[in-house]
């Protein structure tokens, strides 16, 4: 048995009473675990279901599994209880448009990634303390790409263009996937953004949906399985 911090990205009904939970963790990356019974309600499981929740940050107790093998844990804790995340519906909405993205990405990056599991530690807790969270969806991914390899070269950002195929600013207009005007100033702005200095963004409602758009459609670039989350209606609706 061995002990490790794991943050929960999706969980998937299997038969009548148990779930399947996807989950990141800190000592051996993407992991899969058989939760047997957690949904019963004649046989109370060791397992509180309302631990797997997205996102919900856990120290779990599990054997070391061969890969493409399903595990299961043998005790769970809670590691952060949120106070705000499964309550207020923005943030419970993000939350699901995060889990839903994580979920895809962390098939890139299955090995274990110590600096990536503090990210997205410190990233949800971030989430569910902050009273401001109007850009946080779009400075996340942002940061996150530069632990998948393909965060923004703006060196040059006098330059008019951003080419979303290079991943870089440009003097020349690309044929297709390029950022102008105020968008690509935007996006040069966004590289250099952290959680607690978001406010500074200006960006209007309708720029601020292409512009997470185009952040997705950058995703899909350079990650070949990547594919835009079911979940993106429901949060631009959210934002209007």
């Amino acid at each position: 048995m061995e002990t490790t911090e794991a943050l929960v990205i999706q969980t998937l009904k299997y038969g009548d009473s148990s779930l399947i939970a996807h989950c990141y963790t800190l000592r051996h990356g993407l992991q899969s675990y058989m939760l047997k019974g957690i949904l019963s309600a004649k046989r109370k499981s060791v397992l509180p279901k309302s631990y797997f929740q997205p996102l919900s940050l856990l120290e779990i107790e599990a054997p070391l599994q061969p890969p493409n093998r399903l595990g299961y844990i043998k005790e769970a804790r809670v590691s952060y209880s949120f106070q705000k995340l499964p309550f207020v519906i923005v943030k419970s909405t993000m939350a699901l448009f995060l889990a839903e993205i994580l979920f895809q990405v962390l098939q890139e990056e299955a090995q274990p990634n110590p600096d990536l599991f503090h990210f997205l530690k410190q990233s949800m807790i971030i989430l569910d303390q902050s009273d401001r969270i109007g850009f946080f969806h779009l400075v996340f991914l942002m940061q996150l790409s530069n632990y998948m390899g393909f965060f923004p070269l703006i060196e040059n950002e006098h330059h008019p263009f951003f080419d979303l195929q290079n991943g870089c600013t440009t003097a020349v207009a690309p044929t297709q996937h390029f950022l102008e005007g105020s968008l690509k100033n935007t996006w040069v702005t966004l590289c250099g953004m952290k959680f607690d200095n978001e406010k500074t963004i200006q960006c209007n409602k309708s720029d601020k949906k292409r512009l997470l758009e185009q952040l997705l459609l950058y995703y899909q670039i350079h990650l070949q399985r990547f594919k835009m989350p079911k979940s993106l209606p429901v949060l631009h609706e959210l934002f209007q």
